[in-house]
């Protein structure tokens, strides 16, 4: 299937962005990856997609399971169990739920998704 997609870029604070500053590249890609701003970015994108099916992924299983929570969505990581996974995806590929979330390197076949908001950063840059 075609997909269009739009990079929506989050600032950092100015405390976070002098932080980044100083750090690894390995370091500044997880900051930049779970940069605290990137829920009020997420929550505008579920309000205007709430009717839509929406596939939150990433790299970091804290972070996941915060947007989890924020949003009452289930999230299948690798501790899910496989029978769970199997329901979840049901539910999505149904209707049932619109929003998932997931570990970025876990895939599936979903036709049904509308929007994938991916909480990693291609090249670990904010």
């Amino acid at each position: 299937a075609e997909a269009k997609c739009y990079e929506v870029r989050v600032d950092f604070s100015p405390s976070d962005r002098a932080r980044y500053e100083t750090r690894s590249e390995q370091q500044k890609f997880k900051d930049a990856s779970t940069n605290p701003k990137k829920m009020s970015a997420i929550r505008a994108l579920v309000k205007r997609h709430h009717k839509d099916n929406i596939l939150v992924i990433g790299t970091y299983v804290d972070q996941l399971k915060h947007v989890a929570r924020a949003f009452d969505a289930p999230l299948i990581t690798g501790k899910t169990p496989h029978a769970e996974r199997v329901k979840l995806f049901h539910q999505f590929r149904t209707g049932q739920i619109n929003l998932l979330g997931g570990v970025a390197h876990q895939g599936f076949g979903a036709p049904q998704v509308t929007h994938i908001d991916n909480l990693a950063v291609p090249g670990g840059d904010s």
